[in-house]
């Protein structure tokens, strides 16, 4: 029996043409019954504008419909149960598990032409990464009823040297297809084969029809034989010309390459667009759109095969909410879910327990949901202000090293920390799918989904499939907790789910569903040669030429398809309607791009048309729109300064390097947050240098090893009172940097104690008060830090004077700050030039020697000024002060004393001091620096602080 074949004309619609050759085969005379047939459409989509056709056909005679079967190709190859011949066929997980653990138990080095190396760490991501190429390799494989075996056996490959290969795949097959036959199982594809060869015919069905159908594997045609020797009728019906010869198409209506590969089409360039790129084919569909009145799916058809198109055009239709929206049935993949970012995130953490990850959970509604199911009050702001100053403050590495931290700070989030940690545990411990339901059941219990917000339909497709996959997976005992986790996000990232189509959208169609999409006008996007036609993805395992060989489809099968495929397109709407294609020149990122070669399916006779097409599909386009000048959006509004009584010494050159900026963080906190953080910044490194350095007070040994050695214990334990119990190599390096100068430094300590120095105190509290009146300038010294301000024309000024030396032999008394920077005290403290002077404080300004300068920090000076008041009681002592530098170079590490600090340029500070004090009280309208060194608001400003502020513009 051979399988009877049908022309139908392809002009105009086929879903109508399709209709009217149903109708002719009902077998009811009351209603419309096609019940005996089994129709097999290319796509499901097809299949589904069929039944609403009929359905149609039916309501308007006012008779039931008993529909035909329809189904895709793939179901003439698919069991139409769970087993066959008494085996359980196992499905794509189980057979991904069984190769994963056959890779695991072999000994690859005896498969050395499949392994030629075998990997150093055999763990299960590889083994799962190989496992999903060798069901890959038997998937393709059985289009074309072949197996590793089979093909070992044709011995096809020797003439590309690859059957020692093959050798070894084969016999890794036969020893997978045995654990499999030990668990009573059967690999998913063996049963496609074996239903192929014996098929059973559908109850109640008499004839297949394949419609319209273009392409089907090799396997497909055998079931269909067999079908046929069963003696069951089968049809072909394909859309072509009416004069079209039948050898065009094979026995199964499938485009002959011979017929198809160079056939001219009769298309016009008016019919073909080239734009710059994927955002302009999108703006181009928009376009085309609004010039139709009314445009609706009745009217216009739109097809993109780009997926940068797609993405572009859901982009351009967000700007414009007034704008009709468009659906995509092919729908979108699981990894794109939030469902799977929140497993994905649980997995994360699993796996790493780092800080990093469990901030990143935290940062989930699914998580708060949870926390909030098991009775922990949820306070997320707080949660996250406390999380951000924990990464701040001490960079933890791990979820313990955080919540040790917000322990010690009596955190709110220690709740949820613990709740967190309490999770991975019973994960890890647990029934790994019980605890992952358990908390899909906290996340969603008590939150009502709806089908019609889009931030929900992704949890109602998903949330089944996840079942399944958790259902399957548990079947399963070889695998632990991270290979059940690795497997459960492998699989549902390859599930997809579709929102739900909004009335007015526009149906987007792919490739293979255009033409059945029948309105008169029709728009194709992305018609590019990487996708028109698209190629077959590359396969180390079977090449093009293995591809022809055993049968399988190639990249000529597929040109030769599409080509057909584009004159039903254009030849439907050749009389009635109207179709165009937009193509781009370059992809997202800039790439070029080259036109289909399908457009230069053009009339050998005719000399003109070739050229022409070539000449525009590789011309020149108009660039991409140019980006508007940027603008701010808003403008900020800081409000006036309050009057500051209290001042840390340190805020001086916070506030002489832009007045501006210093009262913008005063009045409203602000303070920068570096999420990127991930080692000391050069406050943190400072810190932990004083720190340590705080160790010499009261140390009179002269035997460098000995100070060496209490300098490094402290700066261990204050670096793991700062950074826990697993600090990062980063951090690891900081400290043994600190180490290397602590060494030259117990060197210098032990040359100070011989030279007769002592450390009178470390960290002493500076207060300082200074007072502007009529008649003139006061600086008190305050009886101690609670000792309230004098006046309400007061300002306190605090401190911290890192070290303070003693010589009793000279009396001298030495004020030390320590930097570590390489920098001495002058060049802190003073800037020269004429760059950018007038933009500051006059009062910071002064002339010196004939050159002008400006004064960047008053920190030592103020320390002079106080240590004047205080030190300075008995006759006969006398005080300096200086820097000590601890910059990387442990060489450049020493003490360096600010000679130059006589009178008269104390007397030049303390004016900088008193015009700084006064401003305090009674703040001046600053204009902001246009520039400086440190800029905590740059992300504010851009570049542009002047022209960000609303009192400025």
């Amino acid at each position: 029996m051979k399988a009877e074949r049908i022309i139908l004309d392809w002009e105009g619609s086929s879903v109508e043409r399709s209709v009217d050759w149903l109708l002719g085969e009902s077998k009811g005379s009351s209603c419309l019954d096609l019940s005996h047939l089994w129709v097999v459409t290319q796509t499901n989509g097809a299949a589904r504008r069929l039944r609403e056709g009929l359905a149609q056909v039916s309501q308007s005679k006012g008779g039931a419909c008993l529909l035909p079967k329809f189904s895709a190709p793939g179901s003439l190859i698919k069991p139409d149960g769970d087993s066959i011949d008494g085996l359980t066929i196992a499905t794509r997980v189980q057979a991904l598990i069984y190769w994963t653990q056959i890779l695991k138990e072999s000994d690859l080095s005896q498969y050395p032409n499949l392994f030629p190396k075998v990997p150093s760490a055999l763990d299960f991501s590889w083994g799962m990464s190989m496992a999903q190429a060798l069901v890959g390799l038997r998937e393709t494989l059985t289009e074309a009823d072949h197996d590793c075996q089979s093909v070992e056996r044709t011995r096809l490959t020797e003439k590309w040297g690859e059957q020692d290969r093959w050798n070894d795949l084969s016999m890794l097959e036969i020893r997978y297809r045995e654990k499999l036959h030990k668990e009573s199982l059967i690999d998913p594809m063996d049963a496609r084969r074996k239903w192929a060869l014996a098929p059973r015919i559908p109850r109640g069905v008499e004839e297949v029809v394949l419609l319209g159908v273009s392409g089907f594997p090799d396997l497909t045609r055998k079931a269909l034989e067999n079908l046929m020797g069963l003696g069951l009728r089968v049809r072909i019906l394909t859309f072509a010309s009416s004069d079209e010869d039948l050898s065009s198409f094979d026995e199964f209506g499938r485009p002959e390459r011979s017929a198809w590969k160079a056939k001219p089409l009769s298309l016009t360039d008016d019919r073909i667009r080239l734009v710059y790129g994927p955002r302009e084919q999108a703006r181009a569909l928009l376009e085309y759109k609004e010039a139709i009145p009314g445009a609706t799916a009745e009217n216009l058809s739109v097809g993109i095969i780009d997926s940068e198109v797609k993405e572009c055009l859901e982009q351009e239709v967000e700007k414009n909410s007034n704008r009709t929206g468009f659906h995509d049935p092919e729908g979108k993949p699981g990894k794109e879910s939030s469902l799977f970012a929140w497993l994905k995130a649980i997995r994360d953490l699993l796996v790493a327990d780092g800080m990093q990850e469990a901030v990143r959970l935290l940062r989930f509604p699914q998580t708060i949901r949870c926390l909030q199911g098991e009775g922990v009050k949820a306070e997320v702001r707080n949660w996250l202000m406390e999380l951000d100053q924990l990464h701040q403050s001490h960079l933890p590495q791990t979820w313990e090293d955080g919540l040790d931290f917000a322990r010690r700070r009596n955190h709110t989030v220690v709740g949820a920390w613990e709740r967190i940690g309490e999770w991975m545990r019973l994960l890890r411990e647990g029934s790994f799918e019980h605890e992952i339901r358990n908390l899909i059941r906290l996340a969603f219990a008590e939150k009502p989904f709806d089908s019609t917000n889009k931030r929900d339909q992704d949890y109602i497709q998903l949330l089944p499939k996840l079942s399944d996959l958790l259902e399957e997976i548990s079947k399963v005992s070889e695998m632990n907790f991270e290979q059940r986790f690795f497997l459960l996000l492998e699989q549902l990232a390859q599930e997809s789910w579709v929102e739900e189509t909004v009335e007015g959208d526009l149906e987007l169609h792919g490739w293979l569903e255009l033409a059945w999409a029948d309105a008169p006008r029709m728009i194709v996007l992305g018609c590019n040669d990487d996708h028109l036609p698209e190629s077959l993805p590359s396969d180390s395992f079977v090449p093009q030429s293995l591809r022809r060989e055993l049968g399988l489809w190639t990249d000529e099968d597929r040109f030769s398809r599409d080509a057909y495929l584009l004159h039903w397109l254009v030849e439907s709407r050749k009389r009635k309607g109207r179709i165009d294609f937009i193509l781009g020149k370059f992809s997202r990122d800039g790439s070029p791009l080259r036109p289909s070669p399908l457009f230069f399916l053009c009339d050998p006779d005719d000399s003109k048309t070739l050229p022409d097409r070539a000449e525009k599909l590789f011309g020149e386009v108009p660039p991409e729109d140019k980006n508007p000048a940027w603008a701010y959006p808003w403008r900020l509004e800081p409000g006036e300064g309050k009057p500051v009584h209290r001042i840390s010494v340190t805020a001086f050159r916070s506030f002489l390097s832009c007045p501006f900026r210093f009262y913008l963080k005063r009045k409203f906190g602000m303070q920068a947050y570096d999420s990127e953080k991930a080692e000391a910044d050069a406050m943190d490194f400072g810190t932990l240098v004083h720190s340590a350095l705080e160790a010499l007070h009261g140390l009179d040994t002269v035997v460098e090893s000995e100070i060496f050695d209490v300098l490094t214990k402290r700066l261990a334990k204050n670096f793991a009172y700062k950074y826990g119990k697993n600090p990062s190599l980063a951090l690891l390096q900081q400290k043994a940097a600190i180490e290397r100068r602590m060494r030259r430094i117990a060197n210098l300590r032990a040359a100070e104690i011989s030279e007769g120095w002592r450390i009178h105190k470390v960290e002493e509290k500076f207060h300082l008060e200074a007072r502007p009146s009529l008649d003139g300038f006061s600086w008190l010294v305050p009886l101690g830090e609670k000792e309230p301000v004098s006046s309400e024309e007061s300002v306190r000024i605090v401190g911290k004077i890192d070290r303070i030396d003693f010589h009793p032999e000279s009396g001298v008394y030495r004020l030390l700050d320590y930097k570590t920077s390489g920098k001495g005290p002058e060049e802190l403290h003073l800037s020269g030039g004429y760059a950018r002077l007038e933009e500051f404080p006059a009062f910071s300004r002064f002339e010196c020697n004939g050159k002008v300068k400006r004064w960047l920090d008053l920190q030592l000076p103020l320390y002079r000024a106080w240590a004047e008041r205080t030190l300075l009681k008995e006759s006969g002592h006398s005080l300096e002060v200086g820097i000590f530098k601890v910059p990387a170079q442990p060489e450049e590490i020493t003490i360096q004393i600010w000679d130059g600090l006589n009178d008269d340029l104390m007397e030049s500070s303390m004016e900088c001091a008193r015009g700084i004090v006064r401003d305090l009280l009674d703040p001046a309208r600053h204009r902001p620096i246009s520039k400086i060194a440190y800029d905590d608001f740059e992300e504010l400003f851009f570049h542009s602080p002047e022209e960000a502020m609303g009192n400025f513009a």
